[in-house]
């Protein structure tokens, strides 16, 4: 299913490209390869695999929904991505018109995640907040490219380790290799 679109747009006569994240009514999330952030109108949700089970899995926005994507094998959730806080009423409104009532908040470390929180809360929701997981960070999305990274620097680190540690060996097998030579010569 994929779930990004190369969107092309227009503003003042210059072109544009950008990924583009669907909603609900037809609108796209926009981002850019550098530090672009835009809205398509209308902004809505995305639900997204809609016949999975509860918890439902909620994101702030869809580069935190794609993180968790990446970090899982496998997703039976239902997931709703809000594509912003100021949505936590639509999705209050779509998740009691389908008495879904268990959701994981996947939201960002910050006022507007914790306002959200507990407004889900409040509404009579079953929280489980989960950014416990990542609140070193702002936000899943930066968890997981920090995970990400170190990760491909531990490989990097492996890499030469091993390198130096077959040059390691070749230059021993030389020096031996030599000495053997030198025995001979003197035999």
């Amino acid at each position: 299913m994929p779930f990004l679109k190369c969107i092309s747009y227009e503003v003042r006569n210059r072109l544009y490209q950008a990924i583009g994240f669907a909603n609900l009514s037809g609108g796209y999330e926009l981002r850019d390869d550098k530090t672009f952030k835009g809205t398509i109108a209308p902004k809505d949700i995305t639900p997204i695999f809609t016949d999975g089970t509860e918890p439902v899995c909620i994101f702030e926005g869809f580069m935190d929904f794609l993180s968790f994507l990446s970090m899982k094998e496998e997703v039976t959730n239902h997931c709703l991505v809000m594509n912003s806080v100021s949505n936590v009423a639509r999705t209050i409104r779509y998740l009691n018109d389908r008495h879904l009532t268990h959701i994981r908040a996947f939201l960002d470390n910050d006022e507007a995640g914790r306002r959200a929180v507990q407004d889900f809360i409040k509404a009579g929701f079953h929280v489980e907040d989960m950014n416990i997981h990542y609140k070193d960070f702002k936000d899943l999305n930066e968890y997981h490219v920090s995970r990400v990274r170190e990760q491909q620097k531990r490989k990097a680190q492996e890499q030469t380790h091993i390198s130096i540690t077959g040059q390691n060996k070749k230059s021993k097998q030389v020096k031996l290799k030599n000495e053997i030579e030198m025995e001979k010569e003197k035999l």
